[in-house]
């Protein structure tokens, strides 16, 4: 895991086996279709293995689509420094308040906000999702709204 004072960052590989079954990088992806935020206060296992089963079921390879970015909780995002370093078509946020953000634009929790380049879904945070079935539902309808889920 590579650390820097905004982020901290999953990095991208394209993962392959070679021929002993090992997994090896192959070359780093430069777009990840979603992008993923999470305040470091849900960078648990189980919080990361909810966070798989959601986007597996949006049938949404976690592997070569998603960059996960892990953010200290009480740090400020810049909305549009991810979206330049990213490039991503869609950003959902876990476990944020509003002014966190870095922008003017009122954002509404549980629905996706849009902007000209990319689409943001403000959501609870992962801890709080895994044990609320009424707010799971509620994200998991907003989520289908833009992606086919199995």
């Amino acid at each position: 895991m590579h650390k820097n004072k905004d982020y901290i960052d999953f990095p991208i590989y394209k993962m392959t086996e070679n021929s002993e079954g090992e997994l090896i990088k192959t070359n780093k992806f430069s777009y990840a279709y979603l992008t993923i935020l999470i305040p470091e206060s849900d960078n648990s296992n189980n919080n990361i293995e909810f966070l798989k089963k959601i986007i597996s079921a949006l049938d949404i390879s976690w592997e070569s689509d998603c960059r996960i970015r892990v953010f200290k909780n009480d740090k400020r995002i810049n909305l549009a420094k991810i979206f330049y370093n990213d490039n991503s078509n869609y950003l959902i946020a876990f476990g944020f308040a509003t002014d966190q953000f870095d922008t003017q634009a009122i954002l509404k929790i549980n629905k996706w906000n849009n902007f000209n380049s990319f689409n943001l879904l403000l959501s609870y945070s992962l801890a709080e999702l895994i044990d609320n079935n009424t707010n799971k539902r509620i994200l998991w309808n907003e989520l289908k709204s833009k992606f086919n889920g199995k």
